[in-house]
């Protein structure tokens, strides 16, 4: 199915929202959803990925997701993922992935976090 769109987007003036539309994202769908973002950021843009829809990731779209960072870090695009549930950060914890991406609660703190980050300050390791 090519019709599927795995994204709502949504841009103001705090940046561009990428809401997940799935709940499981898998070796299946991954691919295809995180190649929905990379064509949505040719323009660098403050950029939240809200998952709170997420209730299950398998580890090759982890992968996809680690992937996904390094190329918007290498654009040097500003970038949180928010709104994963308890179970779900706990695992990104368990793999540390949250001291090499940016997490967030809710879509609001992620737009707020990225604003403070602009003043130079790496939040990634704020308690």
């Amino acid at each position: 199915m090519n019709d599927v769109r795995y994204w709502l987007e949504h841009e103001d003036d705090r940046g561009y929202l990428l809401q997940l539309q799935i709940k499981q994202l898998t070796a299946a769908s991954a691919p295809q959803a995180f190649a929905e973002v990379r064509q949505r950021m040719r323009v660098v843009h403050p950029l939240v990925m809200d998952m709170r829809q997420l209730d299950f990731i398998d580890s090759s779209a982890i992968g996809e997701l680690v992937l996904l960072a390094r190329q918007l870090k290498t654009q040097a695009a500003a970038f949180v993922i928010s709104g994963l549930s308890p179970p779900l950060m706990g695992l990104i914890e368990m793999m540390r992935l949250n001291q090499v991406m940016d997490f967030s609660p809710d879509v609001d703190r992620a737009f707020a976090k990225m604003a403070t980050d602009t003043s130079g300050a790496d939040s990634r390791h704020d308690r």
